[in-house]
Parts: structure tokens; sequence; C-alpha cells
């Protein structure tokens, strides 16, 4: 006797093996392409910020209308390489778990500030390169007329620093705090669930010449996330039927390197210039109280 199942597994197989066929038959005439498809778009881009990208901005609008406020004197500093020291990996995806450009980040922070001259000496092939074939007179450049000339060597290209930043990412600590509740009754369940993780960076001002260390930040931020979930779970016979709704947040971990990253950025201008407006000082309260 030939069943309901039976008959309802037959009908969604020849609906597979037909639509299979139809997809042999292109719909275009001698396989030519007629029109363009649409990219799917999403949201459009936005400026990166964290909590303390206002007290930085705050900062930059600072040294731009208070001279006072830089002792007459912008320093140049530089970043050096600061390095993921956690050791975590994600072998299942294939990946670091905590961002590795911490000394990108660290850049942009230093440049929002506006107080610094920021040198790069991440990557210095290019320039040296430049040097070493115009000091053999292979590189031709073009002056404000659009005429060609050839580029000479002169003394002093490179602007020296005055500090540099160094650190690394030291800590990611997993599961520190968890917690929750579940309930199922007559197969209706509903379960909320929290954790708790923090990372943390310790950076470092430097000078450059004389390397003695100007100031430090420690410094380490909690990320919280929850997970919420509710449905119906009944058993039929031998199978399970299940209708669930949910919902999982939880804090960015690389968002938080990056605010860390800022609030180091702000203790070390602060450090070499002084206490800045109140407007600011209170921007950055704001930030710490969140």
């Amino acid at each position: 006797m030939i069943t309901l199942k039976k008959l309802t597994v037959a009908g969604v197989v020849a609906s597979v093996v037909g639509l299979s066929g139809c997809s042999l038959i292109s719909p275009y005439p001698d396989n030519k392409v007629t029109k363009n498809f649409a990219y799917l778009q999403g949201m459009p881009l936005s400026e990166t910020h964290t909590p303390y990208s206002a007290s930085l901005h705050c900062l930059s609008e600072e040294s731009a209308t208070n001279t006072q406020y830089l002792n007459q004197y912008r320093h140049t500093i530089t970043v050096s390489e600061i390095k993921d020291l956690t050791g975590k990996y994600d072998f299942d995806t294939g990946g670091y778990k905590v961002t590795q450009g911490a000394t990108n980040m660290m850049m942009s922070a230093i440049f929002k500030t506006g107080a610094y001259r920021l040198v790069d000496r991440s990557s210095m092939e290019i320039s040296d390169m430049e040097r070493q074939l115009s000091s053999s007179k292979l590189v031709r450049e073009f002056d404000i007329h659009d005429k060609q000339r050839v580029r000479d060597v002169t003394a002093g290209e490179i602007i020296g620093s005055d500090y540099k930043v160094v650190g690394s990412i030291t800590e990611i600590n997993y599961n520190i705090a968890t917690g929750g509740h579940q309930a199922q009754i007559m197969g209706l369940g509903n379960n909320v669930r929290t954790y708790a993780m923090d990372v943390g960076v310790d950076l470092f001002l430097v000078d450059t010449l004389s390397t003695q260390v100007i100031d430090y930040v420690s410094v380490r931020k909690q990320l919280v996330g929850y997970e919420t979930r509710s449905g119906i779970y009944r058993f039929f016979d031998n199978e399970l039927f299940d209708i669930s709704l949910g919902e999982k947040k939880q804090e960015p971990i690389q968002l938080a390197v990056r605010s860390a990253i800022e609030s180091a950025t702000w203790d070390f201008t602060t450090k070499l210039y002084g206490t800045p407006s109140q407007e600011c000082l209170d921007l950055k309260a704001k930030a710490d109280g969140l």
C-alpha cells in the first residue's frame, strides 16, 4: 500500500527533476546575456567611530584654535608595529580572533587628535628605493609648471620623529561570566543566556632618541552579549516539529580594541600637551561612563 508520505516524497523528487530539466534551457537566445543584473546594495558607508572618537576630535579643534595648547610646538610621532600577542586562532574559520590591524587603528586615532605630525615608519621599502634610484639619476619628476626634471636627493628629506608608540594586544579572556535561564513546559520553551569576555592592550609612549618611556596605558574592555530564544518543540511520531524565534547580539571584539587604542591616544596626548578644555574633558568622561 502506498502511503501518503511516500506519495509526498515522490512528488518532491519529481518536482526537483522537472526544475533541473528546465534549468538546462537558457533564457537568452544564443546564450547571450541581454542585460546587466543590479547589485544588491546594503547600508551606506559610515566613518568608523568609538565612544572616544568625539573626545579626540575635540582635541583636534583645541589644537586648531588654541595654539597655546600645543605649547607652540607640534610633536612628530610614529607608530611601531602593535602586534596581537594573545595567540588566539580560530581553526574553524581559519583566522585570528583579534584584529591584526591595531597599528593602523593607532595611526587613525593619532590623526584624529590633530595634535601631531604623523610619520610612517612601518614600510620604508618604497621610500628607500626612490632615494636609491634618485641617487643614480634614474628618477624624474614634474615641477609646478608640469615640466620634467631629474629628481635630486637632498639632505633632510625625511622628517624625524620625537616619539613613537609601541605595544601589543595582550589579553583576550572568554567566559569570564555567564548566566541565564531556560524553561520548557509541554513543548513550549524559552531561554535567555548572557555572557561576558574582555580584551586588553598595553601601549607605551617612548622618546625616539633617548628610548625613555614617557607614559604607558594598560586597559581592558569588557564585552557583553546575550542570546534569547523561544519556540515550540513537539514530537510527532519520530519527527521533531521545531518553530523557534530568537536574537543574539555581542559587542564587536575589534571595536573594543579600537576603543582601547583611542582611549590610550587621549592619555598620551594630554600627557604631552597638558589638560585640554572642559568640553573635551566632559566628552572623555562621558565615554568612560559608558
